[in-house]
């Protein structure tokens, strides 16, 4: 509840100013986090002029930002995207990449956070070539910062492969996912959210390519473990139900998309309304 912690957060703040100082490390974080909190809230131009004030300390300061002013840029930057103004946003995602991150052989998680950051951008404005080529990048700092074999590895190429499918470069998808699901198999086990979600994209990609009898199995896997890690009222099961659904619809089976659909919609309506 983002309005419960604007409360508390608006009365840390003068009072760590008072102890630490303005240009102090733990006065930026509380900043930052009250950003954080106005930025979900809706609450923009208190946001703006909250990221404002840690700019401005920035420029008074010699030395090269710390994580915490890195985090005010890309607070500011999401901002700006929320409010549609996206050329900002991705000068903003370049500038920080370009100025603080030029050694590609040198990142942290905050120079993949603003990788994330800029091909959600690019997706959002439909520049999906664009995304993908962030996403590689992406992928590499992923593979340097947590290792090939960690679950975030196999999420970032999860979803690399997922763009690849709506791009049509579909050439690298099969090895990509068979990639991800063998990490997620390791790591997380056959039966983790994780695994049903690797299922499910490879029977995505079954379906693009027209190999339906391939992609059912990996479907009806997918579902099976959702309903089990999940739950029978989870909404990622539905989602998996509605995938299923899909399938059956393109081979004409429409009683059983029709079932499945019913079922989706039952547990989305209690779940939302």
């Amino acid at each position: 509840n983002q309005e419960l912690a604007l409360a508390p957060l608006s009365e840390a703040q003068p009072i760590i100013e008072k102890l630490y100082g303005t240009n102090h490390t733990e006065h930026i974080i509380v900043l930052n986090k009250l950003g954080t909190v106005l930025t979900k809230s809706g609450r923009t131009a208190e946001a703006k002029a909250i990221y404002r004030q840690i700019v401005e300390i920035h420029a008074k300061l010699p030395v090269k930002p710390t994580k915490e002013m890195i985090l005010a840029y890309l607070g500011l930057a999401e901002l700006k995207r929320r409010n549609g103004e996206y050329g900002r946003a991705d000068s903003i995602y370049q500038a920080l990449i370009a100025t603080y991150y030029p050694d590609k052989n040198h990142v942290d998680a905050n120079y993949l956070l603003t990788l994330n950051n800029l091909a959600a951008l690019k997706q959002t404005q439909g520049q999906l070539a664009a995304a993908r080529d962030v996403m590689k990048t992406g992928l590499a700092a992923t593979k340097s910062i947590n290792g090939q074999s960690s679950l975030a590895y196999g999420e970032a190429l999860e979803n690399l492969a997922l763009l690849r499918m709506r791009l049509g470069d579909l050439s690298p998808v099969k090895a990509e996912l068979d990639s991800c699901l063998m990490i997620y198999k390791s790591v997380a086990g056959i039966r983790s959210a994780y695994y049903a979600d690797g299922m499910l994209s490879m029977g995505r990609y079954f379906q693009i390519t027209g190999d339906y009898t391939k992609a059912e199995p990996y479907l009806k896997g997918a579902r099976d473990i959702l309903k089990t890690t999940n739950g029978p009222q989870s909404a990622s099961y539905a989602a998996s139900l509605n995938s299923l659904a899909l399938l059956y619809q393109t081979l004409g089976n429409y009683g059983d998309a029709g079932q499945l659909l019913q079922e989706a919609r039952s547990i989305f309506e209690k779940l939302y309304g």
